[in-house]
């Protein structure tokens, strides 16, 4: 199940060492509206994102909004975009994402303040025009219907808005306790459970896998199961704790499919999917999701809920058989190139060597470099996309080398290894 891939690098170029940046380079935080025309009592979305190099962290997004205006939330996600595992130095960036839903109760052309967060002790005012005209009720632009999760940004998002999501208006049933089971569609069969964990409305965790290796993704599925016409009010994310998250952007849009629950016929809905990957070994636990639901069978009531706590058994690969420099964490399928140019140059002075990694997984964010007389490795420049396919987190990270040749004659510059545990195989 184990894989190395090795490389020899033989040729040489000259390249430009990367610069650091300050704090504020490594900070950026923009807002943005859903919405730029709406009409009196229609609501819309204000947006703040915050990105964070390092191992910094974003708090406390704040939102004032003028009298007319009524605000709920904010709602919160955190995703990362890379991170070293075991002994290695960890790099990580993090993309912050506060939504606030603003209703307008006046006509005008309003200017919002731009919203506020604390990222490592500093308050940074978000940059952005937040400018928003409100018009009488009929007087506003025909809109196609859209998911709640719309975004200004276009990417990540909340789980759901405070409105009601797709599907949550799905006719009941006349009789509510089931016929037959087995006339379910598969996939339905198997959201099917033997109890309710709470009344009329409840929450759920499910994960792809319930064992993995440190450093694998995991895919949790968060579901709520309901036998009511339903209104979300509010939402909270499971804290995963010890685990990096990404964001699937998987946007809810397919009907509610019919389960059994017990004796009871339940409509259940996706609300999102995530993916996941465990930071350490242990018996780690997800954490619960939790939502707030009104409707109009409990009156002015305000249901709670949450959901349940998911723990996963996270193991580290087998030692006997581990290839040296294996770094904890490096999990996936990849493959390597390299390029190095020029074949010529001076005693003293530096050539480039980029390489590039490519594939499925958590790409590494460090390589180890082959330790030759001669021949000295400076810290790379890194560059990295991330991207997901068919539910699956990839992408490529390249690493470019400045390499100081310091003896004449032909150099070889050695061999650049990457051990990882594929898990597939």
């Amino acid at each position: 199940m184990r894989q190395k891939l090795a490389l020899l690098l033989v040729a040489m170029m000259a390249m430009v060492l990367p610069v650091r940046l300050s704090w504020a380079q490594k900070v950026q935080v923009t807002a943005g509206l859903t919405a730029d025309v709406v009409e009196v009592g229609e609501g819309f979305y204000v947006e703040l994102r915050a990105s964070v190099e390092g191992g910094g962290s974003a708090t406390s997004p704040n939102l004032v909004v003028p009298p007319s205006f009524s605000v709920s939330g904010p709602s919160t996600t955190t995703t990362g975009m890379s991170m070293s595992f075991g002994q290695g130095r960890t790099q990580m960036r993090r993309t912050f994402t506060a939504r606030w839903f603003v209703v307008a109760n006046q006509t005008g052309t309003f200017t919002l303040s731009n919203p506020t967060v604390i990222v490592d002790g500093n308050v940074v005012t978000a940059s952005g025009k937040l400018k928003v005209k409100v018009v009488p009720v009929g007087q506003g632009p025909k809109k196609p219907k859209a998911s709640p999760r719309s975004s200004p940004f276009g990417g990540f998002g909340s789980f759901f808005g405070p409105n009601l999501s797709p599907g949550f208006n799905t006719p009941f049933f006349e009789d509510d306790e089931v016929d037959d089971p087995t006339e379910l569609e598969p996939k339905a069969r198997e959201l099917m459970m033997k109890d309710e964990p709470d009344p009329w409305v409840f929450l759920r965790v499910m994960a792809d896998k319930e064992r993995a290796m440190v450093g694998e993704q995991v895919t949790l599925s968060y579901y709520v199961y309901f036998r009511a016409d339903m209104k979300l009010t509010s939402q909270r994310e499971p804290p995963l704790t010890d685990f990096l998250r990404m964001d699937l952007d998987r946007t809810p849009t397919d009907p509610p499919l019919i389960t059994a629950v017990g004796k009871w016929r339940y409509h259940v809905k996706l609300l999102d999917q995530v993916a996941v990957f465990p930071l350490r070994a242990g018996k780690l636990h997800v954490g619960e999701l939790a939502a707030t639901f009104t409707g109009r069978r409990f009156g002015s009531r305000e249901l709670a809920r949450t959901s349940n706590d998911l723990v996963l058994d996270i193991r580290e690969p087998p030692l006997e058989g581990r290839p040296s420099g294996y770094r904890v964490g490096d999990v996936g399928k990849f493959r390597m190139q390299a390029e190095v140019k020029p074949r010529e140059t001076t005693v003293g002075d530096t050539v480039a060597v980029l390489v590039r990694v490519s594939g499925r997984g958590m790409l590494p964010s460090e390589l180890l470099v082959p330790e030759r007389a001669g021949v000295e490795w400076l810290k790379p420049e890194k560059k990295d996309h991330i991207s997901v396919a068919g539910g699956r987190v990839g992408g490529w990270r390249s690493f470019g080398y400045a390499v100081r040749i310091l003896e004449e004659g032909k150099v070889d510059l050695g061999t650049i290894e990457l051990p990882y545990w594929d898990p597939s195989r």
